[in-house]
């Protein structure tokens, strides 16, 4: 993977996450879905369903604090397991989250009780998580344009050969709303397909997927993770400066410059800054003279972690300048998901019969991830909060600074929720290549 410096503008970060479940199937499609193979058709949301009107004052389900701190910690742990101070590394730890969420409502025994511990942590039930998806879900979407998005173009595809449990499909509409279709994996278009409709789901941001699904497979799982929006209030400046690589050779490389809002741990410092029209916030951690970044993330936890967004709200800023830079990256979290407990899915005689009869089990989990900072970049901001976030924003630009931060060396960088702090994109860069 490498991660470059561009003078593009390319407003855009965006991942997929594709998990494959292993069996049989046969049969023919065109390249365009059709209503009858939509399995949710007939379904509809139950009375009970939660909804959300984000417009208005809105309260958070029963246990939402513990979801938060669970997948935070699932975040930071899935980043860890993929960091290498000799590369870059970015991933989508919401595609993560959703996905295995999705995954627990087909799970049993085991399999269940692995994906619980990740997503829900020791006290959650699988309603609790459900609730909690469904409120993070609505939440992220709520003010989509577009213009300006947070696109969840997730979808589940299941083989001819199956018949997907009706209570599994109802808990998917009441509370995840991904896509269902039934098709035959032996035609050569289904690929097209899955295609096809992940670009629609994302507004054409995530055009060249590349499905894994073979005739030999039962069910195949796509989830998506697209942001487009622009900066509250663009970067001031672009200069060119020096950059020291994780290896200690130098680049010459596009840095941005503005005032922020400062933020700080015990062996780092960095920035928070506001995006437009969608809730979500841009986070950055560079650190300390005498710290590494490894030691950074070794010190950092997923409380930690979620609390850097909203510990912006201390009138404290600073003149930061930051590489202009592009992501993007494919990583197979079969390993990663495997260390933290996760096994049971990913072998055969997995119970995963609350979805679908038979031995169907996980084959491969594959993250599509990429991220672009410019001058104008933009991530997300909610509409109801632009106005403070402005008001902020331009308060720290006629303020007086003590405080310079330069990324001038490896760094971590987070897109998240601006509620919860909870990371939809994150990554490291250790390299810059121009």
């Amino acid at each position: 993977m490498k991660i470059k410096t561009t003078v593009k503008i390319f407003p855009l970060v965006m991942s997929a996450l594709m998990v494959l479940l292993c069996g049989c199937s046969q049969g023919a499609s065109s390249a365009v879905v059709t209503t009858h193979e939509n399995l949710l058709a007939a379904i509809q949301k139950s009375d009970t369903a939660p909804s959300y009107d984000f417009t208005g004052d809105v309260s958070q389900p029963d246990g939402y604090d513990s979801y938060v701190k669970a997948n935070s910690e699932l975040a930071l742990n899935l980043l860890k397991s993929t960091y290498s101070d000799n590369g870059n590394t970015i991933i989508s730890p919401l595609s993560v989250t959703l996905a295995l969420g999705m995954l627990e409502n087909g799970a049993g025994g085991d399999a269940q009780k692995e994906i619980k511990k990740l997503v829900g942590g020791s006290t959650l039930t699988l309603d609790n998580v459900n609730q909690c998806s469904a409120y993070l879900t609505q939440r992220l979407t709520a003010f989509n344009s577009d213009e300006s998005f947070v696109g969840l173009g997730n979808s589940l595809w299941v083989s001819n050969t199956l018949s997907a449990k009706r209570g599994f499909l109802q808990k998917d509409e009441n509370y995840f709303g991904i896509p269902a279709y039934t098709l035959d994996f032996s035609d050569k278009s289904t690929n097209e397909k899955i295609t096809n409709l992940t670009a629609s789901l994302t507004n054409n941001t995530v055009q060249n997927l590349s499905p894994v699904c073979d005739k030999d497979s039962l069910l195949y799982m796509v989830s998506t993770a697209a942001v487009k929006s622009l900066w509250v209030n663009s970067f001031t400046s672009v200069k060119t400066d020096n950059f020291t690589n994780s290896d200690g050779s130098i680049s010459s490389v596009d840095f941005l410059n503005s005032v922020e809002h400062y933020i700080s741990t015990d062996n780092a410092q960095g920035f928070v800054k506001s995006l437009d029209n969608i809730p979500c916030k841009f986070v950055a951690l560079v650190p300390n003279s005498g710290s590494t970044l490894q030691e950074v993330l070794d010190t950092l936890n997923g409380t930690a972690l979620t609390q850097l967004s909203t510990s912006m709200l201390t009138a404290s800023f600073a003149n930061i300048c930051i590489p202009q830079f592009s992501a993007d990256a494919a990583t197979d979290l079969k390993e990663q998901l495997s260390a933290l407990g996760v096994t049971g899915i990913f072998e055969s005689g997995s119970d995963l019969t609350k979805l679908a009869d038979g031995d169907v089990f996980v084959n491969a989990m594959t993250q599509q991830t990429a991220i672009a900072i410019t001058r104008d970049y933009a991530g997300v901001a909610d509409s109801k909060e632009s106005a403070t976030a402005d008001d902020a924003e331009q308060a720290g630009n006629n303020t007086a600074v003590d405080k310079n931060v330069s990324f001038n060396q490896p760094f971590l960088y987070a897109v998240v929720d601006n509620e919860s702090g909870l990371p939809i994109v994150m990554g490291t860069v250790t390299n810059l290549d121009v």
